[in-house]
């Protein structure tokens, strides 16, 4: 029997954008996420596939609540797989640095 662990991260790069789902990109139709009412929601579909067996992480135990956002609550548990991350919309780890003097 051999095992073997896999290590992965999620993420989006700081330079990612979003529009809408059906929306074309835009200048306008980027601008108009870029709010303090927005955020992105990731929820993985986890599945192992291996020559001998397919392992489907089961996460119906798992249960989304919800989230608030500029005071509004949002329900997230019609989303059917966990939730791993909540990314800002208009915020990044860009924001963060200050490069000014470095070199």
């Amino acid at each position: 029997m051999q095992g073997q662990r896999w290590h992965f991260t999620t993420g989006l790069p700081s330079s990612a954008v979003a529009v809408e789902k059906g929306v074309s990109i835009s200048k306008t139709s980027i601008e108009e996420l870029r709010n303090q009412n927005s955020v992105l929601v990731m929820a993985l579909d986890i599945q192992a596939l291996g020559d001998t067996y397919i392992l489907k992480y089961d996460g119906s135990s798992a249960i989304n609540g919800s989230i608030t956002i500029a005071g509004t609550t949002h329900d997230l548990s019609s989303i059917p797989y966990p939730i791993t991350l909540v990314f800002s919309v208009s915020k990044s780890a860009k924001d963060d640095l200050d490069v000014s003097g470095t070199h």
